[in-house]
């Protein structure tokens, strides 16, 4: 009896002692325009045109936190952006409070092997609006709105995803630590305009090549 009673009064210190080096990391993400802030349903000018983002979602999972003395620790969550819900904007990570970040990485979209043993609560909750069918998988992020000139104004819409190997549109992303308590990560979305421009594809809705291709102008979003 003694001996259960040590055993768990060593367990009940080691949580505290646990618990007591334990902080959090904040991660911020900011999507912009030429370094402005986008909003959803504003009207935002890029030269002779205007680019209006009504829908902007985006999965990130996969955290990968490293330290500055090498070691690294491993974040399993998932988390859904929206932009028009501002809460969704910060992410907060557990992390050690004695060892400093070095910097931390992340996956845009869902690796297949979350997409599999999904539970499909939570932010993969179908009722977010993410997820095609079991046979396609989830949508690792869309956007929605309109861009064009006063007179020609065209309407986009980009959901890109699903589990098909040969169409990876997932890709990881490193920050480095800014110093702050606040790690942010603007996405610029120019690299849209660029898309937008240069493409004939107003609606991407399927797993094909046109998403994969589309999927290398968003990465450079978060560059």
């Amino acid at each position: 009896m003694k001996k259960l009673l040590y055993l768990f009064s060593m367990l009940l210190l080691s949580s505290h002692v646990y618990s007591a080096t334990r902080d959090s990391l904040k991660i911020k993400f900011n999507p912009l325009l030429n370094g402005e802030k986008i909003t959803d349903n504003a009207k935002h000018h890029s030269k002779d045109k205007t680019l209006m983002v009504k829908t902007f979602k985006f999965y990130v999972s996969n955290f990968i936190i490293n330290y500055e003395d090498s070691s690294s620790e491993i974040i399993d969550k998932v988390f859904l952006y929206d932009i028009t819900k501002k809460e969704s904007g910060m992410v907060q990570l557990p992390k050690s409070s004695i060892k400093k970040v070095k910097s931390v990485l992340f996956t845009i979209g869902l690796d297949s092997l979350t997409t599999k043993n999904s539970n499909m609560e939570n932010e993969l909750d179908p009722i977010h609006g993410m997820f095609w069918s079991w046979r396609t998988g989830y949508i690792n992020y869309k956007i929605e709105g309109s861009y064009g000139s006063s007179k020609n104004k065209q309407p986009f819409v980009y959901h890109i995803g699903g589990n098909a190997p040969e169409y990876d549109t997932t890709f990881r992303v490193k920050k480095i630590d800014q110093g702050t308590a606040l790690l942010t990560v603007d996405i610029e979305l120019k690299s849209i305009l660029e898309f937008l421009n240069q493409s004939r594809k107003k609606t991407i809705m399927s797993i094909n090549n046109d998403s994969l291709y589309f999927s290398q102008f968003f990465k450079k979003c978060f560059q």
